[in-house]
């Protein structure tokens, strides 16, 4: 029962890292559709659909970004220390020119919303939701991390650094890509080594 839970919540934690990633996408589509006529704002709004995807949108990114930031209880396990800690945001500047740039070309509201949710589904089922420049903007890093007394790899989103000693609570999305959160100094020293 508790590993359903928990599968449940890691799923929960990739649809809201991916919905946060497509933020920018939403706000430029936003800016590039939206016109003030005579008839009122309201009604150009009912009437055209891919404004209310994106304005639902943007109010869900705005949610993952908060939901992210204050995740804790007993969604995270055991911390573990960092033994080894190498930067690896760099390479995932694709998904910009890849996905979010041609989407907002699209003149057609419906083409978008389904490639939005075509692309969300692959990025999710292919574990690939976290290689998104567009969570730097938003304070997360992504990292490969060894933890002391393992020789197992893992890829790590964090919102701030990593450094060799940090204290992680490990929340896993997936068998080797980990949500993490830095441990305060005081929490730190009571890290035992596993």
């Amino acid at each position: 029962m508790r590993e359903n839970k928990q599968e449940q919540n890691n799923k929960w934690v990739k649809i809201n890292l991916y919905v946060l990633s497509l933020s920018i996408l939403f706000v430029c589509i936003l800016i590039a559709r939206v016109e003030i006529s005579k008839t009122g704002v309201l009604k150009y709004w009912t009437e055209n659909y891919i404004l209310i995807f994106c304005a639902f949108g943007l109010l869900w990114s705005v949610y993952s970004f908060f939901y992210l930031c204050y995740l804790k209880g007993g969604a995270f396990e055991n911390p573990r220390k960092v033994s080894k800690a190498t930067n690896i945001s760099y390479e995932n500047l694709s998904f910009l020119t890849s996905y979010l740039v041609p989407l907002v070309s699209i003149s057609e509201p419906l083409i978008v919303i389904i490639l939005v949710c075509l692309v969300a589904v692959m990025q999710i089922r292919a574990n690939l939701f976290y290689t998104n420049p567009i969570l730097a903007i938003f304070g997360f890093q992504l990292y490969q991390v060894q933890f002391e007394r393992s020789d197992e790899e893992y890829i790590v989103i964090v919102r701030g650094n990593i450094a060799r000693g940090n204290g992680l609570e490990r929340l896993y999305i997936s068998r080797n890509i980990l949500y993490v959160k830095n441990l305060t100094r005081e929490k730190i020293s009571n890290v035992v080594k596993r």
